[in-house]
């Protein structure tokens, strides 16, 4: 009895997995690429913004002081924003597909 009904159901579940519009595919798969670039590179965040500081205008001793504590915070908060992508990508969410984070990267050609 079991066996008459699975490819019924994943018939079904298969059916509510495929997107409704081709263009959706790109954008949820930039959302997981995204999502795991955040994963496997959140730690760059620790030299990212000492250096930001810097570029706006605080001298080196006070960016490295005030940015390593800011990019252990933002390298939290980048690993949490790409388990997030990486579980929601199928679904648009309230960004739909956009970066929640800025950058976007922190490693490749769309990096800072």
């Amino acid at each position: 009895m079991r066996q008459k009904h699975f490819p019924w159901i994943a018939l079904i579940v298969m059916a509510l997995l495929v997107p409704a519009r081709p263009a959706y595919c790109a954008d949820m798969w930039s959302k997981l690429g995204r999502g795991i670039n955040n994963v496997v590179f959140c730690w760059a965040e620790i030299f990212y913004r000492p250096d930001e500081m810097h570029e706006n205008g605080e001298i080196w001793p006070i960016a490295v002081a005030g940015g390593i504590p800011k990019g252990l915070l933002y390298t939290v908060a980048r690993a949490a924003v790409g388990v997030y992508e990486i579980v929601s990508f199928p679904f648009p969410g309230t960004h739909h597909y956009g970066v929640i984070l800025e950058p976007e990267h922190m490693v490749g050609p769309n990096a800072y």
